[in-house]
């Protein structure tokens, strides 16, 4: 297998897992494989919410590139 130099260097997936305890605790409250989550580059677009929810971090730490504060100011 190859060797994943960049893992996890996206900040929102970092604050996700931290916050959820773990890779394989997010997985499990997604309904996903922890092999899923290890792969992401960033979180999935589909999954934003679902995983503001499980994890209380906001959406806009998660993924800034697709939300922005309420005040309309970048995250």
């Amino acid at each position: 297998m190859l060797a994943r130099t960049n893992h996890h260097r996206n900040p929102g997936v970092r604050r996700a897992i931290k916050a959820a305890g773990g890779m394989r605790a997010l997985a499990r409250k997604l309904g996903i494989t922890h092999t899923a989550v290890y792969w992401w580059d960033k979180i999935p677009a589909e999954r934003v919410v679902k995983v503001e929810e499980v994890t209380g971090v906001d959406r806009t730490l998660l993924r800034p590139d697709l939300y922005v504060r309420a005040d309309g100011t970048a995250a």
